[in-house]
């Protein structure tokens, strides 16, 4: 991975592009994949050692309406609206 971050950094350098550990990173999963991307981000020390994340996009297919996939989500809907 070393000898590959620094071809992309040359790469993006001959671009005029910012080096690749200054540009954002974005977390992707599906299914399983974006379970376990939202439980790492619910925890300050996992979501340290993961690193920082512009944005999650997770994604999963089910035949079941959010409300019976995801526990708890009418209240977190809830918070986020009480918060702003």
């Amino acid at each position: 991975w070393s000898s590959a971050t620094t071809d992309l950094d040359a790469m993006l350098a001959a671009r005029e592009q910012p080096p690749l550990a200054q540009l954002p990173v974005f977390g992707c999963g599906h299914s399983l994949g974006a379970k376990i991307l939202l439980l790492l981000g619910s925890d300050a020390r996992l979501a340290e050692a993961i690193g920082p994340r512009r944005a999650n996009v997770l994604l999963s297919f089910n035949n079941f309406p959010a409300r019976q996939s995801v526990p708890l989500l009418e209240q977190a809907v809830g918070l986020g609206k009480d918060s702003g």
